[in-house]
């Protein structure tokens, strides 16, 4: 079942606004994780939001995050969000989020990965990522091995 839920209605102080939201993602039980590029201040975070109430909470900000784009959940738990502008050079990077902290650890940043957007987590734990500038890339989140699955 598909839910509209409103949240630009939330009280004043929120961290986001759904017009800035990159990318959002569901876990359970009833939380919803959003990537936000601007928030609080202009530093990249993701934020948890209570889908029944519109409350939000800070899990992460700043750290390694440029402007975080995509999120998923890896199988140990962790939090992968994919960032188009963070390490070398600004060419993107997969970061996983302890989401009890909120500290960040690079799970993947080279100049082969280009601009990484959206992403999945296959039944096996690898994660698939589109990037704007190189197709689709597999990602080994415990170690950051990668592979280019459809080439450019």
């Amino acid at each position: 079942m598909i839910r509209r839920i409103a949240l630009s209605s939330v009280a004043r102080g929120c961290y986001v606004q759904p017009r800035i939201w990159e990318a959002a993602t569901a876990i359970a039980p009833g939380t919803i994780i959003v990537a936000n590029p601007d928030a609080v201040g202009g530093a990249g975070a993701l934020i948890a939001v209570d889908p029944n109430t519109g409350v939000q909470t800070l899990l992460s900000q700043g750290q390694s995050f440029v402007e975080p784009s995509g999120v998923a959940f890896a199988k140990d738990g962790r939090i992968l969000a994919s960032d188009t502008g963070a390490f070398e050079g600004g060419s993107g990077g997969l970061i996983a989020v302890n989401p009890a902290n909120g500290l960040q650890t690079k799970v993947m940043g080279s100049t082969l990965f280009r601009r990484p957007f959206g992403m999945a987590v296959q039944a096996d734990g690898q994660v698939l990522v589109a990037c704007l500038e190189q197709a689709v890339i597999r990602v080994n989140p415990a170690n950051g091995d990668f592979s280019n699955v459809a080439p450019a």
